[in-house]
């Protein structure tokens, strides 16, 4: 197949480029501005811009294009340019994918969707729920419907994605290294995950999985309380879970921001996992033993 992918530089987005690359597709790479090579395609998510028939006679489109959440506090105008983000490029690109006669877009969302559900376990049949976080991936996914009927659209719900050099483990590792590791205030707001390896291999399956369409949490069968993930962090690292981080501590470090880590989802894949997926790593300790050795 020949894929094109936004926001392939991301830790992420690299992961899947490689697996497509080595699974034999062609992967062409979504670029701001001018493209510098063969293998990139230039647009202007910003502002909404591609040029026309920039992706015709391609078999399939995966957007995992975003602002990031953290690295600013959030106030109204951060918000607005974390929304309009995803939905001016989930946008764009579900035009394009349309006006080019695509055949299948995957665009990237996240289990916020399903607000925080405490211990009641979703999956993709649940409703959207309700806060910043669920109405961003509403709007997010609803921006990529302009692709049209023709076209199969997956709408990929991740979880938190699992890598030694990347998201919650990178952040935490130091910590637990310094024996300061520990659940975030009680440790029971559930926490859906999935492996990188594994969370890059969903998508190449998906492609082929010519069934399955809408929404699909990409996230391994079995989602833990923070408590136990910080817990098994720690027994991987070698090193107890000894603290405890109260909300408003870093509620004031980080803002409204601070609040997405005191809530979770108990989201299972139960569209993945019907179409017969094989999970490489569906046990949280195992799969952070695995994290942690691979270095990716």
């Amino acid at each position: 197949m020949k894929i094109a992918v936004a926001g392939a530089s991301g830790a992420l987005g690299s992961a899947i480029v490689r697996e497509l690359g080595d699974s034999g597709h062609t992967v062409f790479r979504l670029v701001r501005g001018e493209s510098r090579g063969l293998d990139e395609i230039g647009w202007d998510p910003s502002y909404g811009r591609i040029p026309a028939g920039a992706l015709s006679g391609l078999d399939a489109v995966v957007n995992l294009y975003s602002t990031g959440l953290a690295g600013k506090r959030w106030n109204a105008a951060q918000k607005q340019k974390i929304r309009d983000s995803r939905v001016v490029a989930a946008d764009t690109l579900a035009a394009a994918v349309r006006d080019c006669g695509v055949p299948l877009l995957l665009n990237g969302s996240e289990t916020a969707y399903y607000g925080d559900t405490q211990d009641r376990q979703v999956s993709e049949g649940d409703p959207v729920g309700t806060g910043f976080h669920a109405e961003l991936c509403r709007d997010w996914e609803a921006a990529a419907e302009a692709a049209g009927p023709d076209t199969r659209l997956l709408l990929l719900r991740f979880g938190t994605v699992l890598g030694r050099n990347s998201g919650v483990v990178k952040a935490q590792a130091p910590a637990f290294r310094a024996f300061l590791g520990g659940r975030l205030g009680r440790g029971d707001q559930y926490l859906p995950w999935i492996t990188m390896a594994d969370a890059a291999a969903a998508v190449r399956f998906l492609m082929t999985a010519d069934g399955v369409a809408g929404p699909v949490n990409v996230t391994a069968p079995d989602p833990r309380p923070q408590r136990e993930f910080a817990a098994a962090l720690g027994r991987a690292l070698g090193r107890p879970a000894l603290w405890t981080l109260p909300r408003p501590v870093l509620r004031a470090a980080l803002g409204e921001y601070a609040d997405g880590f005191y809530t979770g989802q108990r989201a299972v894949p139960e569209v993945l996992t019907a179409a017969g997926f094989e999970f490489r790593h569906a046990e949280l300790g195992a799969a952070l033993q695995a994290v942690l050795k691979a270095g990716s």
